[in-house]
């Protein structure tokens, strides 16, 4: 009892220390948007892209010199420190967002951060009622003190990311499949497929999912996006954003791609080679992803398990998210806020367990610590050959793939 005691006292204090780090967050976001320094944020890029279809220039849309002129006008002959900051998505993230780009840029970016926040709310609920339906109270709020107070968060609201959007996309992906709803899940992750660089493994694991309804659902949700991106832009615009990507993905320094700040192998290949070695890098970096690929494809080879409870498909869901997050050549920091949906599935699985017990300590201990260590700035320096946040996330994956090894399950599919 006195131990039990002792474990909730300590829990109730990181809980708090983690709420009082989320609520700091938001005075420092107010001061950013005082001070005009918004307009540095990747928010500008996606502006510049809105810009450029909404006055009729779509067809050129990942165009730099067409990018790079708009660009410059939106800020009043002004540029990024790196230059141009591109319009990096894919086509059919625009047209949804097409009505943000008919307002100053200013407002545009209040308007989108309300929505944002409105996502938030959406995320929090979705976690509580899909995730945490057993939990004790201490449990959920320390799950709401985790996602308010984790820095990918608070990158996202300042650069004005589109984060949010992937992680209630695989959010809902994963309380639908729960639940039997394979045709929501799906569609689900076609919305979330807006963005692909956080997507990938998830993406592979719905194939061999052996569910075809959310197959279909997920192929027919992305086919119509991507038919409509088609319609608006011109079917060449996907040469041209393949093109683009290609450049983009294998940038170093330039295009606003510092791949050092990245919090996965690539980030830390450079870190430990250097820029100058930005075709081992490259090269490295794309086995990793052939890498995630396959390991993806271990880990649902025999499909959505039907007869096991939900704790073993958690476990497999969860470690498919941080696998796609440490392999992926191309992430940003804030994109990470996904890692929170895949620490809640992992913990929910391990409840009650030793590993349960540490992946919930750590979790409760790495908002702070990331803060401490890495900072809140998206391009933070650092002088460590590896950051602290990918430290994080292997010891997360290691934590999840031990507890799949110690239920030796056997799936049965129906």
């Amino acid at each position: 009892a006195g131990r039990r005691r002792a474990w909730r006292l300590a829990a109730s204090a990181l809980i708090v220390a983690d709420l009082a780090i989320g609520v700091a967050y938001a005075p420092l976001f107010i001061l950013l948007i005082a001070t005009g320094r918004t307009r540095g944020a990747d928010f500008t890029a996606f502006y510049t892209g809105w810009r450029i279809v909404l006055e009729g220039h779509g067809n050129q849309l990942y165009d730099a010199a067409t990018q790079a002129a708009f660009q410059q006008r939106i800020l009043a002959g002004e540029t990024f420190s790196s230059g141009l900051n591109p319009f990096n998505n894919p086509p059919h993230m625009v047209l949804p967002y097409l009505p943000l780009g008919l307002l100053p840029l200013d407002t545009a970016f209040l308007a989108w951060t309300f929505i944002q926040v409105g996502l938030l709310a959406a995320i929090g609920v979705v976690l509580l009622r899909g995730v945490a339906t057993d939990w004790t109270r201490i449990e959920r709020v320390g799950l709401v003190a985790v996602l308010v107070a984790f820095p990918p968060l608070a990158i996202t609201f300042f650069q004005g990311a589109f984060a949010l959007v992937l992680l209630i996309g695989v959010a809902c992906a994963w309380t639908a499949m729960r639940r039997g709803h394979d045709a929501w899940a799906g569609a689900s992750l076609g919305f979330a497929s807006i963005k692909p660089q956080g997507m990938l493994t998830l993406g592979v694991a719905a194939v061999l999912w052996r569910r075809p309804a959310a197959l279909v659902s997920f192929a027919a949700t992305s086919l119509l996006m991507a038919a409509l991106a088609t319609l608006a832009l011109g079917p060449a615009i996907w040469g041209s954003y393949v093109s683009f990507l290609g450049t983009y993905t294998s940038s170093f320094d330039r295009l606003s791609v510092d791949p050092a700040v990245m919090w996965n192998l690539r980030g830390t290949l450079t870190l430990i080679l250097g820029a100058g070695s930005a075709q081992v890098i490259n090269a490295v970096s794309y086995a990793g992803l052939a890498a995630a690929v396959i390991v993806t494809a271990f880990l649902w080879r025999r499909g959505w398990p039907r007869t096991l409870g939900r704790d073993v498909a958690a476990l497999r869901f969860a470690l498919t998210i941080v696998v796609g997050l440490l392999l992926s050549p191309h992430l940003n920091p804030h994109d990470d806020v996904i890692a929170v949906l895949a620490l809640a599935l992992g913990y929910g699985a391990l409840r009650g367990s030793t590993l349960g017990r540490v992946l919930a300590v750590g979790a409760l201990i790495a908002p702070g610590a990331i803060l401490l260590v890495n900072g809140i700035a998206a391009d933070a320096p650092t002088n460590l050959p590896i950051r602290l946040p990918t430290v994080l996330l292997v010891a997360l994956a290691a934590i999840l793939a031990t507890g799949l090894r110690v239920r030796r399950d056997r799936p049965t599919i129906a």
